[in-house]
């Protein structure tokens, strides 16, 4: 039996209505505005996931509400049906895609699968204050003589560096696998990469092993690990398994790269410094 036209009208004018649940999702994200605290979605808002949802329901609604007008006495009918499934299935396919790609995992969030997560560590030693985006992310602010870390999902990133006013004033392409990364946009600071595995229980002389120097025109290093002690920070406790060699990087003046017996004895100096800090009263664990 047909379907009188006032109901196949009312059915299809109500696909404009969402699900109360989403709804109720997307006001709380609109007022609080907060960030996903789950799967690592720290840069994903509700208000954000709660407009994917209402839109996600509202276009399955439009398809099962042709679905069911659909009388099948008529000539082809099974045919437009199966149309209508294909298209509902490939319509979730892509809300679940999309999801990844909105959040900056790539879609089906194949970045963070492939690539894996780490960190990005922003370095402005400079007068000025500056914001860090990655990935069309909202802004984070680095106040002047300060560093900030941010999320860095693994593959290729596209991070801009803003003023105070919004303006881009540096981009740069971020390439990590597995990795931490540093971008430093400071005018005129240098840094060493220093190996410390072996005060990890990594064996061999108790000694920093130095892989990189890092001058101020190089503005990106990616360390090939995430067991990362970050400039001014405390060491990790422990490092990571399978996350890479313990790195150290750590600011110095530029002229000690001139004289390498000064810059060892200082660096060692003050890792004995934070080591006790880390490791009050283990020595012995730790070689000093």
């Amino acid at each position: 039996m047909h379907k009188s036209i006032g109901t196949l009208k009312e059915k299809r004018s109500s696909h404009r209505r969402s699900h109360p649940y989403f709804e109720i999702i997307f006001h709380y994200g609109m007022l609080a505005d907060s960030r996903l605290p789950v799967f690592g979605w720290e840069s994903f808002s509700w208000s954000e996931l709660g407009e994917i949802l209402r839109l996600f329901y509202q276009s399955w609604y439009v398809i099962m509400s042709e679905f069911e007008s659909i009388d099948d006495a008529e000539s082809g009918s099974r045919w437009k049906k199966a149309i209508l499934w294909i298209v509902g299935i490939l319509l979730v396919v892509a809300a679940l895609g999309s999801i990844g790609q909105l959040i900056g995992t790539g879609w089906f969030g194949h970045r963070s699968i492939l690539y894996g997560r780490g960190e990005l560590y922003v370095l402005n030693m400079s007068d000025r204050e500056r914001q860090v985006v990655v990935d069309g992310r909202p802004p984070v602010e680095i106040l002047a003589h300060n560093a900030t870390v941010v999320e860095l999902i693994g593959g290729t990133s596209k991070v801009e560096i803003l003023d105070k006013a919004g303006n881009v004033v540096e981009r740069y392409q971020i390439t990590a696998k597995n990795s931490h990364a540093l971008l430093n946009i400071s005018d005129e600071s240098c840094l060493i990469v220093a190996d410390m595995s072996a005060f990890y229980g990594g064996g061999g002389e108790k000694k920093l092993a130095y892989r990189a120097q890092l001058r101020p025109d190089q503005k990106v290093y990616v360390p090939e690990s995430t067991n990362v002690v970050w400039p001014r920070r405390s060491l990790q406790l422990q490092v990571k398994s399978g996350g890479g060699p313990a790195t150290w990087i750590e600011l110095i003046a530029c002229s000690l790269f001139d004289e390498p017996e000064i810059l060892d004895g200082l660096m060692h100096l003050r890792l004995e410094e934070r080591m006790s800090k880390t490791f009050p009263g283990s020595e012995s664990e730790t070689g000093f």
